[in-house]
């Protein structure tokens, strides 16, 4: 029996899978994210868990940044900065006594869809995932592809010529294509351009309405960005499947 834990910049979410892989339970919880605190948290989680479901022999745990998996460490998250250059699997072995393993959560994400999901007959994929930014997880010949530096897949920081003029965002902001796709980019254009608040859920509501020029506009300007993006990422990478997902 395994856990799993998605550590999100507000959410964390935890489910208890068989070795079969069949969902025993799945439930969330904010995350805290103050310095000092979180491996509490987690170490929590690990031994709320174990009370429950005795029968747990390891945990897994995506985390939104950079990786090393390998080591068990985790390098950057701009997410959730207090885990910078934390040698996280040791300490939480430490102190719950479980062997754990972290890593990026969409390369998690990519991983899970070959074992359990869409890519269960295909070795070479590219799991994208929206949200409030965008990232990608590269399957190569059934294996996470990481990069030299463990940063393959940060898609979101992909440019195109009408972003010549703009400030390179650093690493610790939105890359420019995520700004003009992700799930919250609809909103906040949206948002900067009609001077009200409101969720992309909401635009999308308007737009199926039909009584909304802007809208619509936006979320089909989203799309056509979108759909450039996942075409160059096929050119690049020849993938026999992408998975959209957020």
């Amino acid at each position: 029996m395994k856990l799993g834990i998605d550590v999100g910049g507000t959410q964390t979410k935890i489910a208890v899978i068989t070795d079969s892989c069949e969902m025993l339970s799945v439930n969330s919880c904010p995350t805290v994210t103050e310095q000092g605190s979180f491996l509490e948290f987690i170490c929590g989680i690990v031994e709320e868990y174990r009370e429950n479901f005795p029968d747990i022999q390891d945990v897994g745990i995506g985390i939104p940044g950079k990786v090393d998996a390998r080591r068990g460490t985790i390098v950057f998250s701009p997410a959730l900065q207090i885990l910078e250059s934390l040698d996280f699997c040791k300490e939480v072995h430490r102190r719950c006594g479980l062997p754990v393993f972290v890593e990026n959560d969409v390369n998690a994400w990519a991983l899970a869809e070959k074992t359990v999901g869409v890519c269960r007959m295909v070795d070479t994929y590219v799991l994208i995932a929206i949200g409030t930014g965008i990232g990608a997880g590269i399957v190569i010949d059934g294996r996470i592809y990481r990069g030299f530096n463990f940063e393959a897949g940060e898609i979101g920081y992909m440019v195109s010529e009408e972003d010549y003029d703009n400030v390179c965002p650093t690493k610790s902001d939105f890359g420019s294509f995520e700004k003009k796709a992700s799930a919250i980019a609809i909103s906040c254009q949206y948002n900067q351009r009609t001077g009200e608040s409101v969720t992309t859920k909401e635009v999308f509501e308007r737009a199926r309405k039909g009584h909304d020029k802007l809208a619509d506009e936006l979320i089909h300007k989203q799309f056509k960005t979108l759909a450039v993006g996942i075409s160059n990422v096929i050119c690049v990478l020849q993938p026999q499947k992408v998975v959209i997902g957020g």
